[in-house]
């Protein structure tokens, strides 16, 4: 793996998110709570994969993002009012976590 540069974003809780293939790192900004709700969309891509420092938290790949599409293999919550026209994850492979949260000392390799 080549070397990985950090860069920050200004997002909800601590987190670090490691990408393979580009070399980057995110570091997201602290908040006063333990966990964050997230999720991934990877676009342009023909495969994907991630895997997380935290035992319990695992990632299913999901092509096909569209209105039906569960968020998150703990809840039921599942994308509706999806039109296509926004962007949002349109055409990308959505990486649904097992847990809707993930605690703030976790990283998370894509």
């Amino acid at each position: 793996m080549g070397k990985l540069t950090r860069i920050s974003v200004p997002l909800i809780s601590f987190l670090t998110i490691y990408v393979k293939s580009y070399d980057i790192t995110y570091d997201l900004p602290y908040t006063n709570t333990e966990k964050t709700v997230h999720a991934f969309c990877v676009i342009d891509a023909a495969d994907t994969h991630a895997e997380s420092s935290q035992e319990d938290l695992i990632y299913e790949v999901v092509p096909n993002f569209q209105n039906g599409t569960k968020l998150w293999g703990n809840r039921d919550y599942v994308v509706s009012g999806f039109d296509g026209s926004s962007g949002l994850c349109q055409g990308g492979l959505y990486l649904r976590p097992s847990l809707e949260e993930v605690r703030f000392d976790s990283q998370v390799i894509l």
